[in-house]
């Protein structure tokens, strides 16, 4: 997250040169949610992790599988109907949420109905 807000913090010096007022503050919004895209991202992937630790590989594999053709049908309609690159950002951030979610919700009920996982 550092990075991305020394980068955020830069990006008129790195870009101010080729992109417009209005382009450059498209790309400050789509840094700022990409910065929490990643800030939920990277620790959601435990959750994955977890399941292939316990060998229940299939979940994870079927939830990314669904991601793949959602996300594939979703960009295609954001951009039929007229969006641009933020409205593919706020997609992914929104369905890496909505899957990790989804994983999380996986781990703690049937992990923990198997008494495989402790309390927090």
């Amino acid at each position: 997250m550092a990075g991305g807000v020394v980068f955020y913090l830069n990006t008129e010096n790195l870009f101010g040169d080729t992109l417009t007022p209005t382009e450059l503050e498209k790309a400050k919004i789509m840094l700022l949610i990409l910065i929490a895209n990643i800030a939920i991202t990277v620790p959601g992937g435990a959750f994955a992790g977890i399941c292939s630790g316990y060998e229940q590989f299939v979940f994870p594999r079927l939830l990314t599988l669904i991601k793949h053709i959602v996300r594939t049908i979703m960009i295609f309609v954001i951009l039929y109907k007229g969006a641009d690159a933020l409205g593919i950002v706020i997609l992914d951030s929104v369905m890496n949420l909505f899957f990790i979610v989804g994983t999380a919700f996986y781990v703690f009920k049937v992990f923990e109905s198997e008494n495989k996982i402790a309390r927090v």
